[in-house]
């Protein structure tokens, strides 16, 4: 059998019921499931989510209209192309008001808790707490919270499975949180080692992780839904063990069942449609439920777009081309290169961790794309939105009252450098538009 469950029981005693509210192949110093960006920004072309392998080719060398109506000449890879020195192409706008702060983590590569704590590799969070957020960390597989001063606790460690930990993302219930994790991806394992399991803090500064259901290859994402259950995005690409899973799966935690909703086992691509008539480039680890319940929204990276995955599994593009590029604006005019992490406020407005661009970009409710933070450049630097610079980017999460984005900002699977670090962005009153 594929999918390994946990029995009915178990999971009844914590999570049954529950309405939900909200790489490095090469076994070195990259972790092995992180995304895939080299320390310059690049493709790892070995890596995780973050290759290409099995999406659209951008080598398209074609012109696209930006906001203004303007010609933009695009580069090699298809794209708006960065500026010589690191800085954004002339077709990004940014939002005016935006101030980016560190609230935890001392950049070095570590475990030390308290309020100048080091972090190893964080890549999940959700919201935790008075004003804080609880965080998985890839590399290590620790669970932390950080409060709203920055105090940082090691409240819990995920489940060794095989020869690694590697959680990748984080999501809140009413009782406690789900989490993702795959042991290390080696290229050797035939057998799918990837889980989803449930975490529930004790209140004394721990908490017990139980597993829901095993036998996926890489669920980076989850979603929760009302009702219960949750929707699972797999993947895996073909340099690993010669798997092809690039799937939209939908898991009900009370049953520890799971059922295939859209993609194609064994083939990735680009293609909308419903079911199995749909293909996925790479789902990352991004992914939101819209306000009305109709659908999930997920960062496919592989072809850099939104995808729209309604519940009966019929895929839409959201927002984005298989052109790979850097542009704002109208949503049929935005462009953007490998979106990863995704989150979502009251008001629908979504926001973006784009991968490749090393920025954080917004796509309001009503339609239109603009760039919050990040200047193209992979780094560390707090302050003004056009100014500041992130390394690894793969996890956020908006504030109940929606001011304020917390950002995961991790190693981006490059090993033990000095980028870790839990970030705020302090977002301005904005509208729809």
């Amino acid at each position: 059998m594929r999918r390994s469950m946990a029995t009915a029981a178990v999971l009844s005693a914590c999570f049954a019921g529950l309405s939900w509210g909200c790489s490095s192949a090469d076994g070195g110093a990259s972790n092995a499931g992180d995304a895939g960006k080299s320390g310059d920004g690049t493709p790892t072309p070995e890596g995780g989510a973050g290759s290409r392998d099995g999406g659209v080719s951008s080598d398209s060398g074609v012109g696209t209209s930006g906001a203004d109506g303007s010609s933009t000449d695009l580069d090699a890879a298809g794209g708006d192309a960065h500026d010589g020195d690191g800085s954004p192409p002339e077709h990004v706008v940014y939002a005016t008001g935006v101030t980016v702060s560190t609230l935890a983590g001392n950049g070095s590569y570590g475990d030390l808790d308290g309020p100048d704590a080091s972090f190893s590799n964080p890549t999940g969070i959700a919201l935790y707490g008075s004003g804080g957020v609880i965080v998985v960390e890839n590399d290590t597989g620790a669970i932390r919270t950080v409060s709203s001063t920055g105090d940082t606790k090691t409240i819990g460690t995920t489940p060794v499975q095989e020869a690694q930990t590697s959680p990748f993302t984080i999501v809140s219930a009413p009782t406690g949180y789900y989490y993702s994790t795959d042991f290390d991806q080696t290229g050797t394992h035939v057998d799918a080692g990837g889980a989803v399991y449930g975490f529930v803090p004790d209140g004394a500064g721990s908490g017990t992780s139980t597993l829901i259901v095993g036998g996926f290859y890489v669920p980076r994402t989850l979603v929760p839904l009302p009702g219960g259950d949750v929707f699972v995005f797999d993947t895996a690409t073909t340099s690993w063990a010669g798997v092809t899973e690039e799937v939209a799966e939908r898991l009900s935690p009370a049953g520890a069942t799971v059922s295939l909703i859209a993609g194609d086992r064994g083939q990735a691509g680009f293609a909308n449609g419903t079911g199995a008539a749909a293909l996925f480039g790479s789902p990352t680890v991004g992914g939101v439920l819209l306000p009305d319940a109709s659908g999930v929204v997920v960062a496919d990276c592989g072809n850099s777009q939104l995808r729209l995955v309604a519940l009966d599994g019929a895929v839409s593009t959201y927002v984005g081309s298989t052109t790979a590029g850097w542009v704002d604006g109208p949503k049929a005019a935005a462009l953007f290169s490998c979106p990863h992490a995704l989150a979502i406020d009251q008001a629908g407005n979504i926001y973006v961790s784009d991968w490749y661009n090393d920025a954080i970009r917004r796509v309001s409710s009503g339609g239109n794309v603009t760039t919050i933070a990040g200047t193209g450049a992979q780094g560390y630097a707090d302050g003004a939105g056009n100014v500041a610079q992130f390394y690894g980017a793969e996890g956020l999460v908006v504030s109940a009252d929606g001011t304020t984005l917390f950002v995961a900002d991790g190693t981006a699977g490059n090993g033990a450098i000095p980028y870790n670090r839990i970030r705020t962005i302090t977002l301005p009153a904005m509208n729809s538009n």
